[in-house]
């Protein structure tokens, strides 16, 4: 059987643990991996079998083109787009009709309101999911009524982008904090609320941001696969909370299961996707949904569940094969230990 060909476009160096999951599936399956990206250096072409340097000047339908290209250049069967995911998504016709395979988790209008935090949490009601508490705010007047409406209901406040990855711009207010702590601790994920207010008060305007309560108890990562508005598998990654917790933990939650379920369902997600859950007390809220694998999945992986594989095996057979996919070990600690590579240049 002539190996598949995926191509991965410009995406985070996870990928590397990513290529290696869908090198160790369960059915021994080959497939041929393309990797791009705009740096000649990127780790994940030390995993790929073959590699590529992006133009980063290209934008918009000039990057369009570029992949419809190279698809047919590189007889692509599956691509895995990250750069331009939306401006692709939207486009998907273009790929379908020259034979090739979009792995998406959602329509380019879903796709749209779940990366713009300000629309999701708009989008949802509490029979789905709770949201947290949060005001929208783009100068400093705003930002004075906000704080105290929010303030008045909870102890702490945070604030964050509508749009963003990771954790970036990411701060946990402080009140009355002491600096000198917070510079010698380098306290990277919090701000005094003084400092947050002469920035705010020279800047007239800025761009949305959610300021929001702060939920203080455990997070939940949940790496689900899906197809077509279906959850098939999920597993719940508790993150380290208290003091001197190391790990993750693979957790069964039937409360967690049922929110993923709804969410799917909710934006007909498929493919793989990620949630992310914060509880305050007994309630769970969303933070984010990641249309996208997550840097943890090779942790949720060792559950049993190939989630690389097995979105690309639906997608390749347009079925779930859900009867195949095993059902996860949970209740176990994991963790990454990090591994060193020499970097070749291509």
């Amino acid at each position: 059987m002539i190996a598949k060909k995926i191509w991965f476009n410009k995406t985070f160096s996870n990928i590397s643990s990513w290529i290696q999951l869908l090198r160790n599936n369960p059915n021994e399956q080959k497939f041929h991996i393309i990797c791009s990206h705009t740096q000649e250096r990127f780790s994940g072409f030390q995993f790929s079998d073959e590699a590529f340097v992006e133009d980063s000047s290209l934008e918009e339908n000039a990057y369009l083109n570029f992949c419809l290209d190279f698809c047919q250049k590189n007889k692509v069967d599956i691509f895995v787009p990250n750069r331009e995911i939306i401006l692709i998504s939207k486009h998907k016709n273009l790929f379908t009709n020259i034979g090739v395979k979009l792995l998406l988790s959602a329509t380019s209008d879903n796709l749209e309101l779940i990366n713009n935090k300000q629309l999701l949490y708009n989008s949802l009601d509490s029979n789905i999911v709770l949201i947290p508490d949060f005001k929208v705010i783009n100068n400093y007047e705003s930002f004075k009524f906000a704080y105290s409406e929010l303030r008045k209901k909870h102890k702490t406040l945070c604030l964050k982008p509508s749009v963003g990855v990771f954790a970036r711009g990411f701060k946990i207010i402080r009140e009355n904090s002491n600096k000198l702590e917070n510079l010698l601790n380098s306290s990277f994920y919090s701000i005094d609320l003084q400092d947050l207010e002469m920035i705010f008060d020279n800047n007239k305007n800025f761009e949305e941001l959610l300021l929001m309560e702060y939920l203080e108890d455990y997070e939940y990562s949940v790496d689900c696969l899906g197809f077509k508005g279906k959850l098939l598998r999920s597993i719940a990654r508790r993150k380290p909370h208290l003091k001197g917790e190391y790990g993750q933990y693979l957790e069964l939650s039937p409360q967690i299961q049922a929110i993923a379920e709804r969410i799917t369902e909710f934006f007909k997600l498929e493919g793989i996707y990620n949630i992310q859950l914060k509880c305050q007390k007994d309630k769970i809220k969303l933070l984010e949904i990641n249309t996208r694998m997550s840097g943890g999945l090779n942790m949720s992986a060792l559950s049993g569940i190939n989630f690389v594989y097995w979105a690309i095996k639906n997608l390749l057979d347009d079925n779930s094969n859900i009867n195949s996919i095993p059902q996860p070990i949970t209740d176990i600690w994991v963790n990454e230990i990090g591994q060193a590579v020499s970097l070749k240049a291509f």
